[in-house]
This record gives structure tokens, C-alpha cells and sequence, in this order.
């Protein structure tokens, strides 16, 4: 491995990979900020226009995203530090919190109000959000590592018949 002109043991083009994937931590932490002030400022404005904050549910839902807002701050910092990083561990604390928090706030809801399933806003929303960062992982994961992409049912199956043409003509 090349060293840089600072005496470290990484090339230029590595340190060049780190600072890159370092801002892009950081520009997915402000993203999904924003997110949770946009989102959580709407599921307000929903709680208020449908029952005037009688009962205040929204304060459920800002609890849990804070709990995901508060993961994604721990990546950035874990990753920045250079005690853990990638996209993976992301998905998967992101993933095991989603389970964690919607039987609570299913839970937390039927015991409130029970005539309103208030825990489906934040529960679809925050699945839809889950798959596209699943989805976002698999375009890109197979690209950082350097490997072709991963081929449709589609082309796979196009493979394998023509596989089976192949060794029809020479049997």
C-alpha cells in the first residue's frame, strides 16, 4: 500500500475514498434531519387538524424517529471516528429499530386511542423509507465492492436457458 506525503498508512486515493464516503455520512444524517422535521412537523399538523391535539399522539412518533435520528447521529460519529462504518450497518440499526418501535407504538396507541390506528402513519411511512435505503444499498453496495451488479430474474433466466441450448448442441 502507497503512503501519502503525510506519513500515514493510507495511499492519496484511499484518504480521498474515506473524505469521500465521510461527507456523504454526513450529507445522509442532514437528510434525514430534515426528514424528521418535515415528517414529524406533519404528523403535528395531521394531529392537530384531526383532533385539535386531543389526544397529542404526534409526541409517539417523534420518539421514535428521534430514535433513528439519534442511530444514524451514531453511525456518522462511529464511522468518523473509524470504529465502524458503510451503509449496511445503516439498514440493519435502522431495520431493528423499525421493529422495535412499531409494536410499541401499535401498543402505546390501541391503549390511548384506541379508536384511531394513528401508529399506521409513522409505520408505513417509515417502511417505505426502510425499503428505499434497502434498495439504495443494493444498487450501490455491488458497485463499491467493485462488482458487477447483480442480474435480474429476467437475465438469469435468459442464462441458464441459453446454458442449456449450449450443452444440447455439444451433447
Amino acid at each position: 500500500m502507497a503512503t501519502s506525503s503525510n506519513s500515514t498508512p493510507f495511499s492519496d486515493e484511499e484518504l480521498k475514498h474515506i473524505a469521500k464516503a465521510k461527507i456523504l455520512h454526513r450529507l445522509a444524517f442532514r437528510i434525514h434531519l430534515a426528514a424528521f422535521i418535515g415528517v414529524n412537523l406533519a404528523l403535528a399538523a395531521i394531529n392537530y387538524l384531526t383532533s385539535a391535539f386531543s389526544p397529542a399522539w404526534f409526541v409517539y412518533p417523534v420518539a421514535g424517529w428521534f430514535i433513528g435520528l439519534v442511530a444514524h447521529g451514531t453511525i456518522y460519529a462511529l464511522y468518523v471516528g473509524g470504529t465502524a462504518g458503510g451503509a449496511k450497518i445503516g439498514l440493519v440499526m435502522d431495520a431493528a429499530i423499525y421493529l422495535a418501535a412499531v409494536p410499541a407504538l401499535a401498543f402505546i396507541n390501541f391503549f390511548s386511542s384506541p379508536g384511531y390506528m394513528w401508529f399506521l402513519w409513522p409505520t408505513v411511512f417509515w417502511l417505505v423509507g426502510i425499503v428505499i435505503q434497502g434498495l439504495a444499498y443494493r444498487a450501490t453496495a455491488a458497485k463499491a465492492a467493485g462488482k458487477p451488479p447483480k442480474k435480474s430474474w429476467l437475465e438469469r433466466g435468459v442464462d441458464k436457458e441459453m446454458d442449456k441450448i449450449k450443452s444440447k448442441r455439444q451433447g
